[in-house]
C-alpha cells in the first residue's frame, strides 16, 4: 500500500500504534501489509518484517503507522485523511496476493479508552485488527409448484471486500447453478 502523501512530511498526522495484526487469529506473515484508508484513499501503511513486527512504510517505526491529513505544498493539494471520516483497514496477504478488508477488533485512545473509529489530526490511537474467515451461512429451500424458493443468511463476520487494482468485489459470493450453468449470482 502506498500512502497518498508519500514523499512529503505528513501534516496533521495521526499515529496508530499497532497492538495486534492477525489473519484468522494468527500473526500476519513477513511481507504482509496493513493499509489505513479514508474511503478508497490510502493514508498510511505498514509492512511486517522478518522479526514479525509491523513497521511504518515511510518512517520504519516499529509497530506504528503514521497517517496524514490533507495539506498543501505550494499550489499542490496533497490528499490525506479528512478529520471526522471513518477509518477502514485493509490487509495485503503477500503469500496469497490478496488485498482484503480487515475487522477492527479495538480502536482506543493513547490511554487505552475505547474510541470511535474516526480520523483525528494530531491524535494517537491503538489499533488491533484481524481478518476473519467467513462465518457459516444457512440455506433453506421451500419447494413450490414448478419452482423452489431459496433463502440464505449472509455471514455475520468475514464478509469482506477484496480489491483488484483498487476495485472492490465481494469476498463471499453465492451462485445458483442448474445443470452445470450459473443461473443467478
Amino acid at each position: 500500500f502506498e500512502p497518498s502523501w508519500g514523499g512529503y512530511n505528513p501534516s496533521g498526522s495521526m499515529t496508530i500504534d499497532m497492538t495486534g495484526y492477525t489473519w484468522d487469529g494468527i500473526s500476519l506473515e513477513v511481507d504482509d501489509e496493513v493499509g489505513i484508508f479514508d474511503g478508497n484513499l490510502c493514508v498510511g501503511s505498514g509492512i511486517v518484517k522478518n522479526d514479525g513486527k509491523i513497521y511504518d512504510s515511510y518512517f520504519d517505526y516499529e509497530n506504528q503507522i503514521v497517517t496524514s491529513s490533507s495539506f498543501e505544498v505550494g499550489s499542490n493539494n496533497i490528499q490525506g485523511f479528512n478529520p471526522g471520516n471513518t477509518v477502514t483497514v485493509r490487509v495485503w496477504r503477500n503469500s496469497l496476493s490478496v488485498d482484503i478488508d480487515a475487522t477492527i477488533e479495538s480502536w482506543q485512545t493513547a490511554q487505552g479508552l475505547p474510541s470511535t473509529e474516526l480520523f483525528e489530526s494530531l491524535a494517537i490511537r491503538k489499533l488491533n485488527i484481524n481478518v476473519y474467515p467467513p462465518s457459516s451461512s444457512s440455506l433453506s429451500v421451500t419447494p413450490g409448484s414448478g419452482a423452489a424458493n431459496l433463502d440464505w443468511t449472509w455471514p455475520s463476520i468475514g464478509s469482506y471486500q477484496m480489491y483488484t487494482d483498487g476495485i472492490p468485489d465481494n469476498a463471499v459470493e453465492f451462485n445458483i447453478i442448474r445443470d452445470g450453468s450459473i443461473i443467478a449470482v
